[in-house]
């Protein structure tokens, strides 16, 4: 995880709040499977403590594949929303370069 998010960080030139939305899409994916078949596959809302371990367990084997699909789904639910905030953001900057290199050559030609 650490090596994903220095690569991240260095090559991809996200921040720490890109960074952050990228990894709880995929921790949403993941996740809510889980959740999605305790409460509808079980639907016992009043289970007494072995009973509720019982059915988280059993939730937690059973929504794996669900848990895999929905977490690479929330990985690129996540990217997509970074991606278009990132080509907002590399706009702006390389407008501003633009702009600045257009002084400098100018200010070449006037002197």
């Amino acid at each position: 995880m650490l090596n994903m998010d220095k690569y991240l960080k260095e090559n991809c030139d996200l921040s720490l709040g890109e960074r952050i939305t990228l990894y709880s899409g995929a921790v949403l994916g993941v996740v809510a499977p889980v959740i999605y078949t305790r409460y509808v596959g079980f639907g016992d809302f009043q289970g007494d403590g072995a009973r509720e371990a019982l059915y988280w367990g059993g939730s937690l084997i059973a929504s794996i594949p669900f848990s895999i699909v929905g977490g690479v789904a929330g990985l690129v639910a996540g990217m997509s929303a970074v991606l278009v905030h990132k080509v907002r953001r590399d706009g702006k900057k390389f407008e501003d370069e633009r702009v600045n290199l257009e002084a400098k050559v100018k200010g070449l030609f006037e002197k």
